[in-house]
């Protein structure tokens, strides 16, 4: 049974996030100062390396593995471009 949160019942989600949404976010939330003096440019995320930070954080501090935790071995291809480069060797879909 596959469930998103646009597909459960009584869910707001596709109310709330609409086509126009994410467009208006990216408009309109700046983590960072873009002149910024100490900008490492070899850094791609440096406009929101403090955000990801302190999510990993706060992420590492509360949240406890217990012994139900169920891995994904499977991947869904992506066809879409990133800057980033990431070597997998297992890799199911090339």
């Amino acid at each position: 049974m596959c469930c998103t949160l646009s597909h459960q019942q009584g869910s707001g989600f596709p109310t709330l996030m609409t086509i126009s949404t994410p467009p208006m976010i990216q408009r309109y939330l700046h983590l960072q100062n873009n002149q910024a003096a100490d900008v490492n440019h070899e850094d791609k995320l440096w406009k929101m390396r403090w955000f990801l930070n302190y999510l990993i954080a706060r992420f590492q501090a509360l949240y406890e593995v217990d012994g139900k935790v169920s891995v994904d071995e499977s991947m869904i291809k992506f066809k879409g471009r990133l800057s980033f480069r990431q070597y997998l060797p297992m890799k199911p879909t090339k």
